[in-house]
């Protein structure tokens, strides 16, 4: 074994013990974004780097270079992060366990998210039918699932429809169905069942169906994660790892069946099983190779300077390039479409080289200063925020900075529960459950 596996795997270990350590002992720390994203890296980028270190060695020139960005990154945000907001974070953990355990009445919230939702998807369906979705061609006609994804959202000529619909299923549909989710656990937790539970299970349904109406796999799957982290904060994160396997299944369920669909198979338990392992394989193995191509293609051919960030670009009037479909059409020439996506860690280093390593850092830790908007949002949404705010977290480990903070939703989650919060305010729950000033003791 070489000085590189051994590193790999050494520090790997290293980070993977500590994570459960804090998770276990300061379970509070889950709700910084920052540290949710470090869960994330972890688990798609540190584990597989591991795992495939004999064949990263082999290939990069300077393997070292990635250790850099797969394994010490890591180490260092979560060494240096959880003394970062620790007071803060603790407190807002608190406040989100007591509002959990105070049922509220939240028909307002949800009939408004539920009327401005159903509005964007009329006019997503007035300028798309439903037979040329990419969510029908996956059910009726697979062999066109690829080009009616396209044309079904990233090709619409109305921007209007394409960002309205971007705002549904970023920042709409998150807070929604954990809206609809509580509702249903607060029943269930007081063990009756009212007239309610039915129509918000539906609603929960119809929205895992229009965020993945143009045929991406993904979209709904988040939104579970979102919906069963808040359940998770509401009961104080406990830690079980046999309960946390099977919500893992659960979450990757409907990207299972839609995987199941596309290829034309058979829904029974042998191609359900192959499905599961294919989407594990791809989330936890296949996903590593564009950050692999990222720091070989960068060494090999230089970087790309501010042109590879494209929001970046616009802004000082440089033309863009798009750094994931170059370096993946440079290993996969045969699909000219294809994007080796990869988290801004390893997307900065191809525009700006070992430069961008401590910026980086800092970008993460900077994502924590949303736990003071945490303090300033009222009981009715806190929690739909918090639960939105982690899934646009996890954007962060396959996409750039920018991207995940503007088009994910992270920002416009932050400022819509903000804003949302000034007009549904109850300002005698609020008091109740209105977290103590800064400096004094959590005990």
């Amino acid at each position: 074994m070489s000085s590189f596996v051994l590193s790999s795997w050494l520090c790997f270990g290293v980070t993977l013990v500590l994570t459960l350590t804090i998770v276990y002992w300061e379970r509070w720390q889950l709700v910084k974004p920052s540290f949710i994203f470090l869960v994330f890296y972890v688990v798609q980028i540190q584990a597989p780097s591991a795992v495939r270190a004999t064949e990263i060695e082999e290939l990069i020139p300077n393997p070292w270079l990635y250790f850099l960005l797969a394994h010490i990154f890591p180490l260092v945000v979560l060494i240096i992060g959880t003394l970062w907001f620790r007071h803060t974070a603790n407190v807002i953990f608190k406040r989100a366990i007591r509002t959990s355990s105070s049922p509220t009445n939240s028909n307002y919230t949800i009939f408004l998210l539920s009327l401005i939702s159903g509005a964007i998807i009329l006019f997503y369906f007035y300028e798309v039918p439903w037979l040329t979705t990419g969510l029908y061609a996956i059910f009726f006609n697979p062999s066109e699932t690829g080009l009616a994804r396209e044309e079904s959202l990233k090709l619409l000529e109305s921007s209007f429809v394409r960002y309205s619909f971007a705002f549904f299923s970023t920042v709409l549909a998150p807070i929604l169905a954990i809206l609809l989710a509580s509702r249903i656990w607060q029943q269930l937790r007081l063990r009756r069942l009212d007239k309610t539970v039915i129509p918000c299970s539906l609603g929960i349904i119809v929205l895992l169906i229009t965020v993945s109406i143009y045929g991406a796999r993904g979209p709904s799957a988040f939104l579970l994660f979102g919906i069963f982290y808040c359940l998770y904060l509401g009961n104080r994160f406990p830690f079980r790892p046999m309960k946390i396997i099977g919500i893992i299944f659960i979450i990757l369920t409907i990207p299972a069946l839609l995987s199941i669909l596309y290829n034309r198979h058979e829904i029974n338990p042998l191609n359900i099983s192959s499905a599961y392992t294919n989407i594990l394989d791809r989330v936890f193995n296949r996903n590593i190779d564009s950050h692999i191509w990222t720091v070989d293609f960068t060494q090999r051919h230089g970087v790309f300077g501010v042109s590879g960030v494209p929001k970046i670009a616009q802004l000082i009037g440089k033309d863009s390039i798009d750094i994931f479909n170059v370096i993946g059409r440079y290993y996969r020439p045969s699909n000219p479409h294809i994007s080796a996506n990869s988290s801004f860690v390893f997307g900065y280093y191809s525009c700006f080289g070992l430069a961008s390593f401590i910026p980086c850092l800092m970008l993460i830790w900077l994502l924590d200063c949303s736990l003071l908007i945490y303090r300033k949002i009222g009981a009715k949404l806190l929690i739909p925020c918090m639960g939105a705010i982690a899934m646009a977290t996890a954007k962060f480990t396959f996409t750039f900075y920018t991207t995940a903070l503007f088009s994910g939703g992270f920002l416009l989650v932050l400022i819509f529960c903000l804003l949302l919060s000034v007009k549904i305010r109850d300002p005698k729950r609020d008091n109740q459950i209105l977290p103590p000033a800064i400096g004094t003791t959590n005990r």
